[in-house]
């Protein structure tokens, strides 16, 4: 069903200028409304023609404005916030009783809140930040080659866009915030979003279960939305095929004009530019950006079954093997949390390996050696793992209703359901999910660690951190053929790239969840994250029923959970995380665009090949087909065209090498 939601037309007020992602910088006071619309009139001036060809190569941000020809005339960048928008958000902090920090009685504050707030995790979230920010683009601008601006603080633009824009947008909404949201149109972020940049939005809102047969259907029938979210996850084709077809639309033509926060963004940095091109140099859709590697997991530990059993935190397979044989014996039902797919990718990476419980177009489990791009199910190892993994289930390390769990959230959460009554003794899980697990768990002395993925030996070393996602599809928007309001749907998205966009769909609204410390460096919260209403979970919970986690684009920050955190735990998975292991294998599907001809080869071949896969290795898990079998179904993938799936890989890896 089609929801239809209409905003507040908006007047230029005020403006304010936040700080790029990391809360390092200085908040400053506002301009004069005068000074605001100047501002703008000079971004007018400065704006250049839409460019006329896909760029060929990302320019460099080291690029001097000495160096520039005849550079455009800087102009100090301003996130604008219009009256309508200041009203809405107090609209927001009243219904949701938000209080400053600075405000809040310090006796009525949570543990949660206190921890937050101190000078000690602050300064240890300052550190760890320390390696993103060197990442982001110049607070400073910075020219490209041909004068034009690049950096995001230097982006002459400001909102809001003239009256009259309209767009439809097609909006999966995907992930825990599916359980309560049901319209796009009551995220808060989504109403600030089009109250700032003066455009209607029409949104049809797709629950996660028909998203990918709903789009496909749309496109089928030509009838389509201006903007569609999340095309790369759902649609069947190929970015290509659908530019063949007439579906879709290159963005290179309106970025500069249209979209310069996120032209600023992609031309900031080249592995950007490298991400977010295909073949020919077409641009197709706004992506989350990642500035850095996102420790949204880790394996984790019972403290107190270590302390029980006097024992140090695991980090070899033959020291986990202990320690979950002492936890089965203690009458622990699901010592490893796993379902029917999850299973699949524990300890994968200690036999070089990626995990074998992969999306659909990589269900071969496909990653690189060098430049070669190769499959699991071709590794000696392989069955060496699968062995291990069936003797660690005969043996009542997983649960033995691990078949019938499916991923699905009831499933997750009846999985939840064993963590907090103490049944599990390992897990990945993410760094935001400690405090919910913590104040839910029913055993006395209750606690978890993160702790090291396990190897084979003492300072193995393994390859497969997800360390260069730094443009991920999950979330993709792109510009259908059937829009006619180009200028209001490419400014609508562009605001997602803008300061104030970028911190409203990380943090949620500043004064309804958070506020900038008064030298302008940390973000202290509300009561409101810690007293909501919604989601009676975790601070993280709140968060995302006011921005809609994970079911857009922005640019993500990478350490967003670890301000939910009661602990420094999140901070020393991290340090955990990205000790002795690398990037070196893992293959980002992200990166890679295959041709049409490559897609039709894989798709005809990997749909059948993936439940092939999924049936069987289930199988070989459970002992309901013997590992003396193995080699027949190694050979079966071959017969399926295993190779012919490679071959496609490999081609889109050249071609991304290549740049």
């Amino acid at each position: 069903m089609k929801k239809n939601w209409k905003l507040l037309p908006l007047l230029l007020a005020m403006a304010m200028c936040l700080s790029l992602l990391g809360g390092c910088g200085s908040g400053s006071s506002a301009p004069a409304a005068e000074d605001a619309a100047a501002s703008a009139s000079e971004a007018a001036t400065a704006a250049e023609e839409p460019a006329t060809a896909a760029q060929e190569a990302a320019p460099e941000t080291e690029t001097s404005a000495a160096e520039a020809e005849e550079p455009v005339e800087p102009v100090e960048y301003q996130a604008l916030m219009t009256e309508e928008t200041a009203a809405l958000i107090e609209q927001f902090a009243d219904a949701a009783g938000a209080v400053p920090a600075e405000e809040f009685p310090e006796e009525e504050k949570n543990d949660l809140w206190r921890f937050v707030e101190s000078p000690d995790y602050q300064a240890a979230l300052d550190e760890l930040r320390a390696d993103v920010d060197a990442e982001l683009p110049d607070a400073e601008p910075s020219y490209g080659p041909q004068g034009e601006l690049l950096s995001v603080k230097g982006v002459p633009y400001a909102y809001p866009v003239e009256d009259g824009h309209s767009i439809t947008v097609f909006a999966p909404i995907k992930g825990f915030i599916s359980r309560m949201v049901t319209d796009y149109g009551t995220i808060p972020a989504f109403q600030i979003a089009a109250s700032e940049t003066n455009v209607d939005v029409n949104f049809l809102t797709i629950s996660e279960d028909s998203a990918e047969t709903q789009m496909n259907l749309m496109f089928a029938s030509g009838d389509l939305t201006d903007l569609v979210g999340d095309f790369m996850t759902d649609y069947t084709g190929t970015n290509a095929s659908a530019f063949e077809n007439d579906l879709i639309v290159p963005l290179n033509d309106y970025l500069q004009m249209y979209s310069p926060n996120y032209n600023a963004w992609i031309n900031s940095r080249s592995d950007y530019m490298k991400a977010v091109s295909e073949e020919e140099g077409y641009i197709f859709a706004w992506y989350n950006l990642m500035p850095a590697v996102r420790v949204e997991q880790a394996s984790w530990v019972r403290t107190d079954l270590l302390e029980q059993f006097g024992m140090d935190s695991p980090v070899t397979i033959d020291e986990y093997e202990e320690y979950f044989t002492k936890c089965a014996d203690a009458g622990l039902s699901a010592t490893i949390y796993a379902d029917s797919l999850t299973w699949a990718s524990v300890a994968t990476s200690a036999f070089d390996l990626p995990g074998l419980n992969g999306t659909m177009d990589f269900g071969a489990a496909i990653y690189h050696k060098g430049d070669t791009v190769c499959s699991a199910y071709q590794s000696d190892q392989i069955k060496d793992y699968m062995e291990l993994m069936h003797s660690w289930y005969e043996k009542g390390f997983m649960s033995q209703d691990l078949v019938s769990l499916n991923g699905a959230a009831m499933d997750r959460r009846a999985q939840d359901e064993l963590v907090v009554n103490g049944e599990v003794a390992y897990m990945i899980q993410g760094v935001d999910r400690y405090t919910n697990y913590k104040e839910s768990a029913s055993v006395p002395g209750w606690d978890i660690e993160p702790a090291h993925n396990m190897v084979k030996e003492e300072g193995q070393v393994t390859h497969f951190a997800p360390n260069d996602t730094i443009a991920e599809s999950n979330g993709s928007i792109v510009l259908t053929s059937a829009c006619e309001d180009i200028e209001g749907a490419c400014r609508y998205m562009d605001w997602f790239y803008s300061d104030m966009g970028i911190n409203t769909m990380n943090y949620g609204p500043e004064g309804v969840t958070w506020n900038w410390s008064a030298d302008g460096r940390h973000r202290l919260f509300t009561n409101a994250l810690y007293e909501d209403q919604v989601y009676n979970e975790n601070a993280g919970s709140a968060v995302m029923f006011y921005t809609g986690y994970l079911a857009w684009t922005s640019v993500t920050d990478p350490y967003l959970g670890m301000y939910y955190a009661e602990t420094t735990k999140g901070i020393e998975a991290n340090e955990i995380y990205t000790t002795d292991n690398d990037s070196d294998y893992y293959l980002n599907s992200a990166l890679l665009n295959l041709t049409t001809d490559e897609s039709e080869a894989v798709n005809s071949k990997l749909a059948d090949m993936s439940t092939y896969i999924a049936e069987n290795l289930v199988k070989f898990l459970i002992g309901d087909k013997s590992l003396t079998e193995w080699d027949s179904f190694i050979q079966t993938l071959d017969q399926m065209g295993l190779d012919d799936i490679l071959e496609a890989y490999q081609a889109a890896y050249d071609r991304y090498q290549a740049g």
